[in-house]
C-alpha cells in the first residue's frame, strides 16, 4: 500500500494465506455480534458472499459509496457509552452543516474514544498525518491512547478493538432529512479484519455496513439517516477490529466528517401532475378535446407498456388539439419536467405544411407561456407506423420558464395541423409533467435565478454561504457601479474545500455576455476583471458542469478599482496535500479503461478482458512495462445474469485475489462524471506510470454525450461532464493524459477535441457511427511496436493502424494532436466572424453550401441527408469559400485542422451500408437543419466551452434569425441521444469475413 514502508518487515505470506483459510472456514459466523468479545467476534470469511441481515422494525442507514460496497452488519457495545445529554447543536440555515470535523485541531469534544480490545494496552483512534484526505490532519485505528504507534513504523496491531462515538446524540426528532458525509481509507487484511460505520437510536445498537480489504486510496461515503427521522437520540459510531493474527496492512484512516440536518425542507419528492398520460383507460379521461378536434385513442405497440396511445392528424386539413388543466404549485423546485413518447410517420415532402406542437398555456388558452417546440411532417423517417420509431422527448423548463407558470392554473396543450395531401400522423404515449420540490438548499438568496430576481450586492462586501445547490441552478447579483473602472468579481469555492467548478459571467441587463472567466490560473476557481463604464451590471455565477447540490458552496466579492489603481488579485490557495506516493513501482505506460456495459454492449465486452489476460503475458506481469485498469459494469439482461460493477488490475492468465487485483463495486453509475474520476484518480494513484491511456468505451452522441447507464435511469455522461471529470482528474492540465480515447460514436467533434485540448496531449475518436471488432484493447496494448519506450504519438499510431486494418465497415477515423486545438478554434472563430457578417446577404448560399458538405450520419438510418446535425468542418469550410463566402477565412481554417487531425482516414461505403465519408478529415461541427433538439442548449453556452468562448453557436443563431425554416420553435424534436449499435446479425449488416463480432457503438 501507500506510504514508507522500509522501516517493516516483509509479509508472511504462509500467515496471509492461513487467514484466509481461517477466514473461509468462518463462513457461517454471524452477521450480529457484540465488540470486544473475543469468542463471538467471527466475521464472515467473505463478507461479500453472505446474504444481507435486515432488522424488522429497526432503522438502517443507507449508505452509498464511490468505492466497493458494504455489506450489512449489527454490532453492540461491550461496555456503556459516556453519553452527553445535550444534542449536538444544529446549524441556523440547511446550507450549512451541523458539523464539520476535519481533525485539523485534533480530536474534538463531540466525540469519544472507546478501546475494548481488553489485551493489556491501551490503543484506540487518534490524530495523525500520515495519511489525509484534505489538510494535514486524518484518523488512524491506532494513534490514540498510552501505548499509541505510528503508522510510519508500525501496521495496526492484532486483537483491536476501538470505537469512534458521536459524545452529543444527534436530535432528529424535527428535521426533515439528515445524513452523515466522511471519507475513508481502509487496507485490513482479507476477511479477517475490517472496519463497520453505523448509527444507533440507544448508543449501545449500532446498524450499519462493514468493509474489508483494501479501499485503493481514500473513498467518499454517504449515510443517510431518513430511517431514523424522528428520533430524539441518534449516535454515528466507527468501529474498528482486528483479529488475533499480526497483519502487514495498513489500517483505516477517516477524515473530513460532516453531519448534515434539514429543517425546514425534505428530501426531493417528485409530483406527477398528467392524469390518464399513458391513456390506458382507453378513451381520453382527464383531457379536453375541442368540439373540431379529432384527437382520439386507438390501440397500437407501446414504447414503454400498455395497449393505447393519442392519435393525431393521417387526415387532410387537421386542425386539432387536445389540453389537459393543471394547477401548479407556487414555490421554488428542484426541476419542472415535461416527457412524452413521440411516433411521427407519412409521406410529407412539403417544409411547413403538415406539423406537431406542443406548449403551456394560460387557463384561457390565449397566451403562450412555455413554448415547447413542433415537429414538422418532412421530419417523419417512413410513411407507415413503426414501433423501433418511437422516440422519447423530456423538455425540462428553465429557470425563466417555470417563473412564467409557477403558482398558476395552466394548460398542456398539443396541437396538430396538417394541409390537403400527404397527411402526416403523430402518434403519442405517456405524457408526463414531472416537478420535483424539496431538498432545496436554504440559501438565504434564493430565488435569484434569473436577472429579474438578482440578488442586490455591494462593492467590497463578501457574500457567504452562497450555493449552486442543484443542477442547473444558476444565481444572478445586480451590481450598481457609479464610476467606470475595472471590475472583479473574485470568487472563493476551492479553498474551502466545496466541490464546486463555477463560471462567473459579467452581462448588461439584457443578459448580453460582456466577460467571462472560469479559472483564476490558481485554482478552479473564476477571477472575472472587466473594464466597464458606469452602470447596473449583473453576475451569473454558474457550475461547469451543471452539477450542484448543497455542498456546492461559494463565497463571493465584487471590487471596482478607480482611477488607475490596480484591482485586488486573488489569493494564493493553500498548499494541495499530496498523496503518498504508491509502493507499486512506476512503470510507462498505464492503461485506465472506463467500460460501461450497463446496456446492451454487455456481451461485446467481457472478451476483452479474457484477450488481455491471455494476450498480454509478461506485459502486465511483475516485471513489465505496463499496468491495465479495468472498471466495467455489466448489465444482466445482455450478460447471462451477470450484472455489477468491478474493478480490474488486469493479471496473466486472469489469476485474481479479489480485493488484491480484483475488487467488487456493488452497482456503480457509470452515467457519473464522478464515477469515472474516482476510477481514473485511483488507477493514476495506485499504479503511477509516465503515460496514462484513457478510454471511455460506450454508445456515443456527439453534443449529448457518452457512456449511457441503462440501469441507472439511463444518465450518462454530458460533455460539460465529461470536462469537469478530466479536469478533476489531470488537476487541471498539470497531470495530463498521454492520450484520451472516446470509444464511441460521433464524438470526433471540434467542440469535444477544443474542450479536451488542455488534458491530453492526443485524442482518438470518430467523427462518424463507430465499430469494434473485440480486438481494440488487445490488439492496442499487445501490438510489437507498443513497447517501454513508446510516446503519446507513436502509440496513437498504433491504435490507430490497428483499428483501421481490422474494420472495413464505413466510418471516418481521427487522431488529434489536441495542442493544436486552439489554433483551430481560433480559425473557427474568424471564419464564423465573417460568416455572421454576410449572413444577411448570403443565408441562401449557405444553405447551399451547407447541403453540399459532406455529412455525418446522426440519424443513425445508414444515409446521409440535409437532416443530420453534423458535418465536416474541413469541407464545411471549403464549400461555403465555393460560394464566395469568407474564402479567406476557410483557407485559414483548413489548414489548422490539417495541422491538428494528424491522422485521418475512412472506409468507403458498401451496398449494405450505402453511406460515403470520401470528405471527412478528421473533425464536425454542430450545424441541425433547425433550431431544434440541442440547439437551444448549445447556443446556450450549457454544453460546451467552445461555444462559450466563441463565436460559431452566434453565426448560428445569426443564421436561424434569418432563416428560421419554418420550424424555428424546436424544443419538441428529439434531442440526438446515443447511437444505438446493431447486433452483428442486423437486416441493414453485411456478412463480414472476421474472426471477432462486430458491433455498431
Amino acid at each position: 500500500m501507500n506510504g514508507p514502508y522500509q522501516f517493516r518487515p516483509l509479509r508472511n505470506t504462509n500467515k496471509f494465506i492461513s487467514t484466509i483459510l481461517v477466514g473461509l472456514i468462518l463462513l457461517a459466523g454471524s452477521l450480529a455480534w457484540r465488540s470486544g468479545d473475543a469468542v463471538a467476534q467471527e466475521l464472515p470469511g467473505d463478507p461479500t458472499a453472505r446474504p444481507t441481515m435486515t432488522l424488522t422494525g429497526s432503522p438502517q442507514p443507507h449508505i452509498t459509496t464511490s468505492g466497493a460496497v458494504g455489506t450489512a452488519a449489527t454490532f453492540q457495545l461491550s461496555q456503556p457509552l459516556n453519553t452527553v445529554s445535550a444534542a449536538l447543536a444544529q446549524s441556523q440555515t440547511d446550507w450549512q452543516p451541523d458539523l464539520t470535523e476535519d481533525f485539523e485541531n485534533g480530536l474534538g469534544p463531540v466525540w469519544q474514544v472507546l478501546d475494548e480490545s481488553g489485551d493489556g494496552f491501551e490503543r484506540h483512534w487518534g490524530i495523525n498525518d500520515y495519511y489525509v484526505d484534505e489538510g494535514a490532519q486524518a484518523l488512524w485505528v491506532a494513534s490514540g491512547g498510552a501505548d499509541a504507534l505510528d503508522p510510519v513504523l508500525d501496521y495496526y496491531p492484532p486483537n483491536l478493538d476501538t470505537w469512534l462515538i458521536t459524545a452529543n446524540p444527534i436530535d432528529l426528532s424535527n428535521v426533515q432529512m439528515a445524513d452523515v458525509d466522511f471519507s475513508m481509507f481502509y487496507d485490513t487484511e482479507v476477511l479477517a479484519d475490517y472496519a463497520f460505520v453505523g448509527a444507533s437510536v440507544d448508543g449501545e445498537n449500532f446498524y450499519g455496513q462493514f468493509w474489508t480489504g483494501d479501499s485503493g486510496g481514500f473513498q467518499t461515503f454517504s449515510l443517510d439517516l431518513s430511517e431514523f427521522i424522528g428520533y430524539p437520540q441518534v449516535y454515528i459510531g466507527f468501529y474498528f477490529h482486528s483479529d488475533d493474527n499480526a497483519s502487514e496492512n495498513e489500517g483505516v484512516w477517516l477524515d473530513d466528517i460532516t453531519i448534515w440536518t434539514y429543517v425546514d425542507d425534505g428530501p426531493p419528492q417528485g409530483n406527477e401532475s398528467v392524469q390518464n398520460g399513458n391513456f390506458e383507460t382507453g378513451e381520453l379521461s382527464g383531457w379536453t378535446v375541442p368540439d373540431l378536434s379529432t384527437v382520439i385513442v386507438v390501440p397500437a405497440e407501446n414504447p414503454v407498456n400498455g395497449e393505447h396511445v393519442a392519435f393525431f392528424g393521417g387526415i387532410p386539413n387537421a386542425d386539432e388539439m387536445f389540453y389537459q388543466a393543471l394547477a401548479l404549485p407556487d414555490s421554488e423546485i428542484q426541476s419542472a419536467t415535461v416527457g412524452l413518447w413521440v411516433n411521427l410517420f407519412g409521406e410529407e415532402i412539403e417544409e411547413d405544411a403538415d406539423y406537431f406542437c406542443s406548449g403551456i398555456y394560460d387557463s384561457s388558452l390565449t397566451e403562450l407561456l412555455v413554448d415547447l417546440g413542433c415537429l414538422n411532417g418532412v421530419e417523419a423517417l417512413i410513411d407507415t407506423f413503426e414501433p423501433a420509431n418511437w422516440w422519447q422527448a423530456k423538455l425540462t423548463l428553465s429557470a425563466e420558464q417555470w417563473q412564467a407558470v409557477r403558482g398558476r392554473t395552466v394548460n398542456l396543450a398539443f396541437e396538430m395541423y396538417t394541409d390537403d395531401s400527404l397527411n402526416t400522423t403523430v402518434y403519442i404515449d405517456d405524457v408526463t409533467f414531472e416537478i420535483v420540490t424539496g431538498g432545496l438548499s436554504g440559501d438565504r438568496f434564493e430565488p435569484n435565478d434569473t436577472i429579474a430576481g438578482a440578488t442586490t450586492a455591494q462593492l467590497a462586501t463578501p457574500l457567504n454561504d452562497l450555493s449552486i445547490h442543484q443542477a442547473n441552478d444558476i444565481d444572478y447579483f445586480k451590481v450598481v457601479l457609479a464610476e467606470s473602472g475595472s471590475f472583479v468579481a473574485n470568487l472563493d469555492a476551492a479553498n474551502t474545500g466545496s466541490p464546486l467548478d463555477a463560471i462567473a459571467t459579467l452581462v448588461d441587463g439584457a443578459g448580453k455576455t460582456l466577460c467571462e472567466n472560469n479559472d483564476d490560473g490558481q485554482t478552479v476557481d473564476p477571477y472575472l476583471m472587466c473594464e466597464v463604464e458606469a452602470d447596473t451590471y449583473y453576475v451569473r455565477v454558474a457550475s461547469v458542469s451543471g452539477q450542484g447540490g448543497r455542498n456546492y458552496t461559494y463565497a463571493i466579492q465584487f471590487d471596482l478599482a478607480t482611477g488607475g489603481n490596480p484591482p485586488p488579485t486573488p489569493p494564493p490557495p493553500p498548499p494541495t496535500p499530496e498523496p503518498p506516493p504508491s509502493t507499486n513501482p512506476k512503470r510507462a505506460w498505464t492503461a485506465i479503461l472506463y467500460i460501461n456495459g450497463d446496456n446492451n454492449l454487455c456481451n461485446s465486452y467481457l472478451p476483452l478482458l479474457t484477450r488481455m489476460e491471455q494476450e498480454l503475458g509478461g506485459r502486465i506481469g511483475p516485471n513489465g512495462f505496463l499496468y491495465v485498469t479495468v472498471l466495467i459494469d455489466l448489465d444482466p439482461r445482455f450478460c447471462n445474469g451477470q450484472g455489477g460493477t468491478t474493478r480490474y488490475l488486469i493479471q496473466p492468465g486472469g489469476n485474481y485475489t479479489d480485493n488484491v487485483n480484483r475488487w467488487n463495486m456493488g452497482e456503480l453509475n457509470m452515467g457519473d462524471g464522478q464515477t469515472l474520476v474516482n476510477f481514473a484518480n485511483w488507477a493514476m494513484q495506485n499504479y503511477p506510470a509516465d503515460n496514462y491511456y484513457l478510454a471511455v468505451d460506450n454508445h456515443g452522441g456527439g453534443v449529448s454525450g457518452i457512456s449511457w447507464d441503462d440501469t441507472n435511469d439511463h444518465d450518462n455522461i454530458d460533455n460539460a461532464e465529461l470536462h469537469a471529470a478530466l479536469k478533476e482528474i489531470t488537476r487541471n492540465g498539470t497531470r495530463k493524459l498521454a492520450l484520451f480515447a472516446y470509444e464511441a460514436c460521433l464524438m470526433a467533434m471540434y467542440e469535444n477535441a477544443y474542450d479536451l485540448r488542455n488534458f491530453t496531449d492526443y485524442i482518438f475518436g470518430f467523427s462518424t457511427i463507430s465499430w469494434t471488432n473485440n480486438a481494440s484493447y488487445p490488439s492496442y496494448l499487445g501490438d510489437a511496436r507498443f513497447t517501454a519506450n513508446t510516446d503519446a504519438r507513436t502509440f496513437g499510431d498504433i491504435m490507430f493502424d490497428v483499428y483501421f486494418e481490422a474494420v472495413t465497415m464505413p466510418y471516418a477515423v481521427s487522431l488529434v494532436e489536441s495542442s493544436k486545438m486552439q489554433a483551430v478554434h481560433d480559425a473557427v472563430n474568424l471564419w464564423a466572424t465573417a460568416l455572421i457578417n454576410q449572413v444577411n446577404s448570403s443565408a441562401q448560399s449557405m444553405v447551399a453550401a451547407r447541403s453540399a458538405t459532406q455529412k455525418i450520419d446522426t440519424n443513425n438510418d445508414d444515409a446521409l441527408s440535409d437532416e443530420d446535425r453534423y458535418l465536416d468542418l474541413w469541407h464545411l469550410a471549403d464549400r461555403m469559400a465555393a460560394q464566395g463566402l469568407a474564402a479567406n477565412e476557410a483557407a485559414v481554417l483548413k489548414q489548422a485542422i490539417e495541422a491538428a487531425a494528424v491522422r485521418k482516414a475512412f472506409r468507403p461505403g458498401i451496398a449494405q451500408l450505402p453511406v460515403d465519408y470520401a470528405n471527412t478529415h478528421g473533425l464536425s461541427i454542430f450545424w441541425p437543419r433547425t433550431p431544434a433538439g440541442n440547439y437551444e442548449d448549445y447556443v446556450g453556452n450549457r454544453i460546451y466551452n467552445s461555444t462559450r468562448e466563441g463565436q460559431w453557436d452566434e453565426f448560428l443563431q445569426a443564421f436561424f434569425t434569418v432563416l428560421p425554416n419554418g420550424r424555428g420553435r424546436g424544443g419538441l424534436s428529439a434531442d440526438l441521444g446515443a447511437i444505438d449499435r446493431r447486433p452483428a446479425d442486423s437486416s441493414t449488416q453485411p456478412s463480414i469475413n472476421l474472426y471477432l463480432p462486430l458491433v455498431q457503438r
